[in-house]
């Protein structure tokens, strides 16, 4: 992405390619073809980008994004040189001189807290809480509350069962017709004793929509 763009346009490009959720970005330009989102997702994004060729960031369905969430798609240093400083990016090769951990991979249905950040080559689990203020520097499972610096699991969302069943489920292909018409009944679910049922009227629900 051409770093020189006005941000006005590259807003239109990012509308234009993620007209299937509500997603923002704020104050920054980075690699578009390297971040993706799922249907529904919805909040502003912070995204850090330096450049480096495993930088990558995917961003489920159903995602709830709380303000100054900030993605780190790099930026590591390598500390086993003798310097940690970048010296050879300053004074000899005037390139980034910073690698990734990896991709970032957030599931379905993740609820990122406000002001949370998400470091390079970190996998959010579907379902997944991110307290407030939270550090994501290792994988986090399905539907755990995680929260602190370093992020560390505080509790599971449901039991074992009813996680084992949701995450069977393709989220992908709900629609909001499917909220609209099982509205009550979703409202009164007691998830970790109906979750068999739930993924029934979901599954019956996909299969219609083929």
């Amino acid at each position: 992405m051409d770093q020189d763009m006005d941000f006005k346009e590259f807003e239109k490009i990012w509308r234009s390619k993620n007209f299937h959720n509500t997603t923002t970005v704020k104050d920054y330009q980075f690699p578009i073809d390297k971040v993706t989102v799922g249907n529904y997702t919805y909040g502003e994004l912070t995204i850090r980008s330096w450049g480096a060729d495993n930088e990558k960031l995917s961003i489920g369905n159903f995602c709830s994004i709380a303000d100054g969430v900030t993605f780190l798609m790099g930026g590591e240093h390598d500390y086993s040189r003798f310097l940690s400083f970048p010296y050879d990016a300053f004074f000899v090769s005037y390139e980034a001189d910073v690698k990734a951990k990896g991709g970032i991979d957030v599931a379905d249905d993740v609820w990122i807290g406000a002001n949370a950040i998400i470091v390079s080559g970190v996998a959010i689990g579907q379902g997944a809480v991110i307290a407030a203020g939270s550090i994501v520097t290792k994988d986090v499972p399905p539907y755990a509350i995680v929260g602190g610096n370093p992020a560390k699991v505080i509790k599971y969302r449901f039991n074992e069962e009813a996680i084992r069943v949701l995450e069977t489920l393709d989220f992908s292909k709900l629609t909001p017709d499917f909220f609209k018409t099982n509205r009550a009944y979703l409202l009164s679910l007691d998830v970790n004793k109906d979750s068999k049922e739930l993924a029934e009227i979901i599954n019956n629900f996909v299969a219609k929509e083929k």
